[in-house]
């Protein structure tokens, strides 16, 4: 796995370095412009960013990388717990990780996020739970239980092909039932599905 690590705080950042050093590090960015930059050069794997950052912030430069290289996995590692930030962050990245995991835990985090599915941290899962929006109307709560199925093992980090193993389907199929979650929770992005699914309760 090839790995980005994007942080402006030198400790921080070298203590990345050497809890990631059983992967291949690409480049250490201290600010969003020099991670686009790296990015466009070495094409990682994974960037891991903190969302404040000088110049240009971790969202704005996820953003950035995702159009111009759409493959590149994100995960973001900050200590930012506010609404406002996590829902920013968790609109484009594909995870999301509190600063002070243990190793395994962030290991867990690249693995989930390098497989194509979602991570998200445990302490925010829980805070994502916490009524902060209005509720969605009942046509977005009109979901199959397959759906539902499906749903769960999204907001359980599964991948396409975990899923469709776990149901017994293909993952054309599940491509398609990802598809009409994202349509009926008015959402683009897979994480997406899993911090709504969470907000509003849609997972026992």
């Amino acid at each position: 796995m090839r790995i980005l690590i994007v942080e402006d705080e030198p400790l921080t950042k070298l203590g990345l370095k050497q809890v990631c050093s059983r992967y291949e590090i690409v480049g250490l960015a201290g600010n969003g412009y020099e991670a686009v930059e790296i990015s466009l050069r070495q094409t990682p794997d994974v960037i891991v960013t903190d969302i404040f950052l000088p110049k240009l912030d971790g969202i704005k430069m996820t953003e950035w990388v995702k159009k111009i290289l759409p493959g590149v996995k994100v995960l973001i590692h900050t200590s930012a717990r506010e609404f406002k930030n996590v829902s920013s962050a968790i609109a484009v990245a594909d995870g999301y990780c509190l600063k002070g995991i243990s190793s395994q835990q962030l290991f867990a985090a690249l693995t989930t996020v390098a497989s194509g599915a979602t991570y998200l941290d445990s302490q925010v899962s829980q805070f994502l739970r916490q009524p902060h929006l209005t509720p969605i109307n009942s046509i977005t709560l009109s979901l199959s239980e397959r759906e539902k199925e499906v749903l769960e093992c999204i907001v359980g980090g599964q991948s396409n092909q975990q899923i469709g193993n776990s149901l017994n389907l293909s993952p054309h199929t599940i491509k398609d039932y990802v598809r009409m979650l994202k349509e009926k929770l008015v959402v683009e992005e897979r994480i997406e599905i899993a911090t709504k699914a969470l907000q509003f309760g849609l997972i026992k």
